[in-house]
Parts: C-alpha cells; structure tokens; sequence
C-alpha cells in the first residue's frame, strides 16, 4: 500500500500499547509517516526505531495524550497535507475515491486563529 499523493502527504498514526497492530499499519504506509506513541510500556517505540526507515519519524510521549496526539504529530508533519490513522487502520493508495481528489487541488490550509481576525467578547447580544 502507499500512501495518498505520496510526497505531498504526510499521515500521522497514533498508538496506546498496539505494537504489532502498529508495525502492521507503518508496514503498509509509505511516504512521510508520523507515529506517536501515547506512552506504550509494550516495546512499540523500539520496534518502531527498529525499522530503520529514514521516511518514519517516531514521537514517543511520556502518557496517553488521547487524540492530542494528533495535534503533536502534526508538528512534526513537514507536508502541505495531512491524513491521521492509527494503530489499526492505514489508508489505500488505490482508493483514494472524490475526497482523496479533491485535496489534490484544494489550496493551502490556513490558521483558523489567524492574525487580524476579530473576536466577539463579552455575552452576546440578542435582537428580538
């Protein structure tokens, strides 16, 4: 398997004690791969180390960060896309149906808190 428009994406996996669902996972992935382990005692982050592959970056944590893992995976993510699976799930290259199409040509993302937004504080206001 391989992953989407490979090069362009990075898919980040996360993990909680599933060392050989995981290595089944990074096995069928190619590309960029972001794994983080939320604070495996099983070995998950040696075996991961182990693979000596040069396109799978590990992010070991010190405890479950739940799917905050996510979010720490996306930052080591150096690729304009990002697809998130996990220890039991992988995407399939030759399926990548319309959604997988239409990231090809969506533009790139941008901050939601970006600067210049305006905020609403206080309580709001109704009209009626």
């Amino acid at each position: 398997m391989v992953t989407p428009d490979a090069g362009r994406v990075t898919v980040v996996v996360t993990c909680h004690h599933q060392r050989d669902s995981t290595l089944r996972t990074v096995g069928r992935l190619t590309g960029p791969v972001v794994v983080v382990d939320n604070g495996s005692h099983d070995g998950t982050v040696e075996a991961l180390q182990a693979l000596g592959r040069d396109d799978v970056t590990v992010v070991p944590l010190r405890r479950d960060a739940g799917t905050a893992a996510r979010r720490v995976g996306v930052l080591a993510v150096r690729t304009p896309l990002v697809a998130f699976a996990d220890d039991g799930w992988w995407w399939d290259a030759a399926q990548p149906g319309p959604r997988g199409r239409g990231l090809r040509r969506a533009p790139a993302p941008r901050a939601a808190g970006r600067p210049g937004r305006r905020r609403r504080r206080g309580p709001a206001r109704c009209r009626g």
